[in-house]
């Protein structure tokens, strides 16, 4: 009971988040070395990096029908990557730290945030997926 099945190595720093995929074949993680990392749950070989944020990756997740991975960092951005490529589409100035990020069951454009400022966000990002599709 609870014993661990596999881990994954490749981060340089301390792995801060972690999520699977809609489909549970990946999993995203996110780390003090400021990248994000995507891996193949199977075989545990990493597929892409995502290199953008200027401090540590606290947060991360997909969103709900995989395409995009969304990520909170201390340098207080959010930031919206492309699954596919790893490629950052958008990135959104804070005033504030984002710790936690996750998207509405009900709804897949809202995005809530748990932030460092004490205060729990919510962001509409039906424009940004509007443009992609």
């Amino acid at each position: 009971m609870g014993n661990e099945i596999c881990s994954f190595e490749g981060h340089k720093n301390s792995v801060r988040a972690c999520n699977f995929s809609p489909d549970g074949k990946y999993i995203i993680s996110g780390s003090s070395d400021n990248t994000l990392k995507l891996w193949n749950k199977d075989s545990g070989k990493v597929i892409r990096s995502f290199i953008g944020h200027k401090s540590s990756v606290n947060t991360c997740d997909f969103s709900p029908d995989g395409k995009y991975i969304i990520s909170g960092s201390d340098d207080m951005t959010l930031r919206i990557w492309n699954a596919g490529t790893g490629k950052c589409l958008e990135t959104i100035n804070l005033l504030w730290r984002p710790n936690y990020v996750e998207f509405s069951p009900k709804n897949p454009n809202i995005l809530a945030t748990a932030n460092a400022n004490c205060t729990v966000s919510l962001f509409d990002l039906s424009e940004f997926f509007y443009k992609k599709t």
